[in-house]
């Protein structure tokens, strides 16, 4: 981790967004996009995950992504 922001520092390709595969109690956490014509596949099952806000590394854009969707924390603050 980066000591001066507290994230992980990213000096790979570059990416747009990510996707985390989480296993809860024996299960696959999936949710359900959102109705709206103008992202893609709306209303599909999907794994967590999104758009790279700044220059997050691919963990930190899966976690953030995450937690926004599931409505949850996967980390302490």
């Amino acid at each position: 981790m980066s000591e001066k922001e507290g994230s992980l520092m990213w000096n790979g390709p570059a990416f747009t967004g990510s996707k985390i595969a989480l296993i809860v109690g024996g299960g696959l956490m999936t949710y359900k996009r959102d109705q709206k014509p103008d992202i893609p596949f709306p209303g599909m099952w999907d794994l967590p995950g999104g758009g790279r806000e700044g220059d997050e590394s691919p963990a930190e854009c899966a976690i953030r992504r995450s937690a926004r969707n599931s409505e949850s924390p996967l980390l302490p603050p």
